[in-house]
């Protein structure tokens, strides 16, 4: 079954820029689905997901979870003495997943930000309290709301 597997994941790595990449004159989302479509005919003949399932399965259920599966085994290791174990031993569908998804994408490591949640500026942060009237959406009514920002 591992190798069913890992001949899906091939098939989603040799097609990822049609699978994954935005929409566009030259790649329309019936583009996508047929590919997706094929991908889970050969998974169904592989046995890799159920007859009835259905191209959507595959993507939304099948792919996410392999994703997860994956990211877990990276997040586990790098815990505070997680070097090892069943959770934290990258198999080769893993590396398939990581080769996917990208190893320069956000998703992969996460966003190049600062650890800081403060401002470096030394400024006073003062609310400003408004009383204008503010129309209520709901009924088209006005009321006046006191607002504070902060």
């Amino acid at each position: 079954m591992e190798s069913a597997k890992i001949t899906i994941l091939t098939r989603i790595r040799e097609n990822k820029e049609m699978l994954f990449d935005k929409f566009s004159e030259k790649l329309t989302k019936e583009d996508k689905d047929k590919k997706w479509e094929e991908i889970t005919d050969e998974a169904k003949s592989l046995g890799v997901i159920g007859g009835a399932r259905s191209w959507t399965y595959l993507r939304d259920t099948t792919w996410q979870n392999w994703r997860k599966t994956a990211f877990s085994k990276r997040d586990n290791r790098k815990k505070t003495r997680r070097g090892s174990g069943d959770d934290t031993h990258v198999t080769e569908m893993d590396t398939i997943v990581y080769d996917i998804i990208g190893k320069d994408s956000p998703v992969f490591d996460g966003l190049p930000i600062s650890e800081s949640s403060g401002s470096n500026s030394s400024e006073a942060v003062v609310p400003v309290v408004s009383n204008k009237p503010i129309d209520d959406v709901r009924g088209g009514r006005r009321i006046n709301i006191v607002s504070v920002k902060l």
